[in-house]
């Protein structure tokens, strides 16, 4: 931990919503976060007087107040002696642009190209793609989860990234305690289990998966977190006995998830350009919990997966054949010759800093 510094740590999203966000204090101890929450209910002193919350108002309103918010507290509370973490460009660009008054060393932690999240649907919206790779080919002081998100800057936008070697790779690993595997089951037999813990949206497919095994005895899907499917998903766990959906869930109730799962669903759709250059909490998850997964090709990672046997990989299209080629993988799968071991080896003890 870096226990002689002081962080703030700003994101556009209410904290309980962003596990990255929280593992900084985990990695470096002295951690203040300002985060942007849904409401206020708390009174509030001096300049978080002016800051809205995200459901105050309509967002073409609360936005851009809370950007001037984050700029007003850039000038007033940073200096020398405290860093900002920015996650995402939205939170930096008001920050860095205020720090310069206090000198405050102000760090840009890409997340996600804000192109492909927030301004997926605005009109030249690769201008901020443009901006990215400019900070990430002339600052010190760029944070990424994985190697595989400097290529997404020459692919999307046709630039030369050979001369980018100088930023920080913070990746997605999970905090967990030290009993995390206390719950492991013994891999299931009669039935198997396959889970998916996350966000509950269209590009995952979940609702193939689930429309493919819900009517098969052998198998059952269990379901947890939040998003736009919620609904569906909770109208097919009522009308299908193999399908089991448990609501939203924070990280101290992964190691319970994982306990009743035998396979773990990590599908990301090509068609969402990002999802080629993804870098999954779940791949970290299943080595910690000693759960296979299921990738697609797209998913960098996928190679590793299926070099150590610790999972199983699928096509990009997911149709009936795709799905029947599966089932019979799922059935033959012999757990007794994965290798889990690189959580042992690099991950459980994973650590980050900052200069």
């Amino acid at each position: 931990m870096e226990q002689n510094r002081k962080y703030v740590i700003f994101r556009s999203l209410p904290l309980e919503r962003d596990s990255r966000t929280k593992r900084y204090k985990d990695y470096l101890g002295d951690v203040v976060f300002n985060c942007w929450e849904d409401n206020y209910v708390d009174k509030r002193n001096g300049i978080d007087k002016i800051k809205m919350g995200r459901k105050d108002f309509r967002l073409f309103i609360t936005y851009p107040f809370y950007l001037f918010y984050l700029f007003v507290f850039s000038v007033l509370k940073l200096n020398k002696n405290t860093h900002a973490i920015c996650m995402d460009i939205d939170t930096y660009i008001p920050i860095k642009i205020g720090s310069l008054f206090g000198r405050s060393k102000v760090y840009l932690d890409i997340v996600d190209p804000i192109s492909q999240t927030k301004f997926r649907h605005a009109y030249f919206n690769v201008i901020f793609d443009y901006i990215e790779y400019f900070i990430l080919k002339n600052s010190n002081n760029v944070i990424l989860p994985g190697e595989s998100r400097v290529k997404y800057y020459h692919d999307k936008i046709n630039v030369n990234i050979s001369s980018i070697n100088r930023y920080y790779i913070c990746e997605n690993v999970p905090v967990l305690s030290k009993d995390y595997c206390r719950f492991k089951k013994e891999f299931n037999i009669d039935k198997k289990v396959i889970g998916y813990f996350g966000s509950l949206d269209s590009t995952r497919g979940i609702l193939e998966l689930i429309s493919y095994f819900k009517d098969k005895n052998d198998f059952i899907i269990y379901i947890a977190g939040r998003g736009e499917l919620e609904s569906a998903i909770t109208d097919l766990s009522n009308e299908n006995e193999n399908v089991y959906f448990y609501g939203s869930y924070d990280s101290t109730q992964l190691g319970f998830l994982y306990s009743n799962i035998d396979f773990c669903w990590a599908f990301y759709s090509p068609d969402v350009f990002l999802h080629r250059y993804a870098c999954p909490n779940k791949y970290y998850e299943h080595l910690a919990f000693k759960t296979p997964i299921i990738f697609n090709e797209i998913v960098p990672m996928s190679n590793l997966v299926e070099a150590n046997n610790s999972g199983l990989i699928i096509s990009d299209v997911i149709n009936e054949d795709t799905f029947r080629k599966l089932e019979d993988k799922l059935n033959s799968f012999n757990i007794n010759v994965s290798d889990f071991s690189l959580w042992e080896s690099s991950y459980s003890n994973y650590s980050f800093s900052l200069k």
